[in-house]
């Protein structure tokens, strides 16, 4: 009878080692795919973004050259750029909106100031104050792309969260009052102009219209109201009254009213006004008039509207029309012989014209306000 041969049974040790081997296999891919499956976070996640407007107008600027310079400029920052109007009603909503994403540190914006530089605001994270900068004019982009990110790297300051914050400083004697709320204002510097040009005026039924040059001044203050002043000379104008007079003005006004659009090329205004005139006559000799060289006074009271076209770097074109109405006005009667008659009446309501050429100037470039 033949005996079946049997195999050898395995020893504990050599289980207990098959077992171990088998979870290392299971458990082994198992791990690292874990491992693999963690999220990564890129540099340009962790790192501060600066948000950066540019508005349109500033067509010699190009939003992948800005993004490149302030790149350069702002090292462990991301600059975003976006090419959008600053000067609407849905910016400030903008602003905000920007400031609310938690890598956000800043946003700023860039438009063209009325002179022909640039104009540069600037709101920080956490920080309700509004900085402004103002660049001057230069034709070479290339600067311009340079001074706006040298500028932009001195404004600007982050802490990065990757790197080890130093040490704390020693703790330093508290003030005796907190610093003031700093409070986001409207950026519209004070402006100051001048101008020169041509006066044209009614006068009266024997002198329809008159021709002469003034002299204007005006100041912009914030919120697009102006004060405003003129100075004219009117040559001496011969009456188409039969007799040989001359009339000669010398009006001054101050005015008061609000711009539009202040910050456009093209910007309208509304003005109220009030004008001393101080009308001259001189009588030629030989023409049997009685009476000698002389002046009155008149008053008025009057309004109109004013437009100008900037011309860049600072100078513009005016045109402005208003009318007056004549308070205290003016009659000159002339005594031939025996005979006298009104040569001269001035209308109870004239027309003013002016065409101006002028420049203006904007005197802070930096403002903050505090409460």
């Amino acid at each position: 009878m033949s005996k079946v041969a049997r195999s050898p049974r395995p020893s504990r040790g050599t289980t207990l080692a098959c077992i171990a081997a088998l979870m290392l296999t299971i458990i082994g891919p198992t791990s690292s795919a874990f491992a693999s499956a963690e999220p990564t976070r890129s540099s340009a996640e962790l790192s501060p973004t600066v948000s950066v407007a540019i508005d349109p107008r500033v067509a010699e600027i190009t939003v992948a050259a800005l993004r490149t310079t302030l790149s350069g400029h702002l090292p462990g920052m991301t600059p975003q750029v976006h090419s959008r109007p600053v000067s609407d009603q849905r910016h400030a909503t903008w602003v905000e909106q920007q400031l609310a994403v938690t890598q956000v540190r800043a946003v700023v914006w860039i438009e063209p100031d009325p002179e022909g530089g640039l104009r540069i605001g600037l709101r920080l994270a956490g920080d309700g104050g509004t900085w402004a900068r103002r660049l001057p004019p230069n034709d070479d982009p290339a600067v311009l792309l340079e001074q706006i990110g040298a500028m932009l790297s001195g404004m600007l300051t982050f802490e990065s969260p990757n790197e080890e914050q130093p040490p704390p400083p020693s703790p330093e004697p508290t003030p005796s009052a907190p610093e003031p709320a700093v409070v986001a204002e409207p950026i519209h510097p004070l402006v100051v102009d001048a101008s020169v040009g041509y006066l044209g005026s009614m006068l009266g039924a024997s002198a329809p219209w008159t021709h002469g040059v003034t002299v204007q001044s005006g100041v912009w203050l914030r919120r697009g109201w102006v004060l405003g002043g003129a100075v004219g000379v009117v040559p001496p104008h011969r009456l188409a009254a039969g007799a040989n007079v001359r009339v000669y003005r010398v009006p001054i006004h101050a005015s008061f009213g609000y711009r539009f659009r202040r910050d456009r090329r093209f910007s309208p205004a509304v003005i109220g006004l009030a004008e001393v005139d101080a009308l001259g006559w001189s009588p030629a000799r030989g023409d049997g008039i009685e009476g000698r060289r002389g002046w009155a006074a008149r008053a008025s009271v009057g309004a109109g509207v004013d437009g100008r076209i900037g011309l860049g770097r600072g100078a513009f074109l005016g045109l402005r029309a208003s009318f007056r109405a004549w308070l205290v006005n003016g009659t000159i009667v002339v005594r031939a012989q025996e005979d006298s008659r009104t040569i001269l009446r001035g209308y109870p309501i004239s027309a003013v014209v002016t065409v101006h050429a002028g420049y203006a100037w904007s005197l802070p470039t930096v403002r903050r306000t505090n409460n």
